[in-house]
């Protein structure tokens, strides 16, 4: 009997146990599909996500059928994927500790009269890995921009990037990347990009980087495809950068 009543005992505190763990552990991944807006939203313009020592909390911001403005979030342990062609802007904040996520068939279009828009705007250290094509248009301004810290891509994915420029880096920024393929040029329409990726270091470890770039517009004025004010290490994989006039010639 005494053994019956311990197992009993046992049992109860196993099952109380469980059911706190969960109401304390945070969402497991989930692949944020923008395209599928969540109920309750007419549009969403925005998705931001935060590095937290509990994982990264993920918040999509717009407006609902009333056009007031609305916002949703959730705290994730695992990964976050972030999928879909509805927003313009994405921000990855990992000031606090490093921020990570994933893009899987990701089309970001930023544009506008703000002279600030971009695609994805980081702070702090920042790691994304590329699966499948995604892609980032910033007709006339920059696609990528750190506030501070450093950039790192992986994957086996690619990264269309379209606009006047490509990613630009901080002071005391390093780029890194580790695999993928990442393409830049001009958008379609316009002039060619006039400048393709600055950091304070740019390590390619793998993959591949592939710029599309404007000529020089003078004898003193000349556009880069890869600056970097402390080296350009290429350890292994490839950079292919070719001259053009305009952003005819498809990447």
């Amino acid at each position: 009997m005494k053994l019956r009543k311990l197992a009993r005992q046992l049992a109860a505190a196993a099952v109380a146990g469980a059911m706190a763990l969960s109401l304390c552990m945070p969402a497991l991944a989930e692949t944020w599909d923008i395209s599928n807006k969540p109920e309750g939203f007419a549009e969403v313009y925005s998705i931001t996500v935060e590095g937290t020592t509990n994982g990264r909390t993920v918040e999509l911001s717009g407006v609902n059928t009333s056009n007031e403005r609305v916002s949703a979030s959730s705290t994730e342990s695992t990964e976050t994927v972030l999928s879909g062609s509805s927003a313009a802007s994405i921000s990855l904040r990992g000031y606090d500790v490093p921020v990570s996520v994933a893009l899987k068939g990701l089309s970001i279009k930023s544009e506008g009269a703000s002279p600030s828009a971009v695609c994805i705007d980081t702070g702090g250290d920042a790691s994304v890995e590329l699966r499948g094509e995604n892609t980032l248009t910033n007709p006339d301004k920059l696609a990528i921009r750190s506030g501070g810290g450093s950039l790192t891509l992986d994957g086996n994915g690619t990264l269309k990037i379209r606009g006047l420029s490509g990613i630009s880096m901080g002071q005391n920024c390093s780029f890194t990347m580790n695999g993928g393929s990442v393409y830049m040029a001009g958008a379609a329409n316009t002039g060619a990009m006039e400048s393709g990726i600055a950091a304070d270091t740019i390590t390619l470890n793998d993959g591949s980087i592939h710029v599309l770039i404007a000529p020089p517009t003078s004898i003193n004025s000349y556009n880069d495809a890869l600056s970097a004010r402390n080296g350009i290490f290429i350890n292994n994989g490839s950079v292919e950068v070719k001259t053009v006039e305009n952003s005819n010639t498809s990447i």
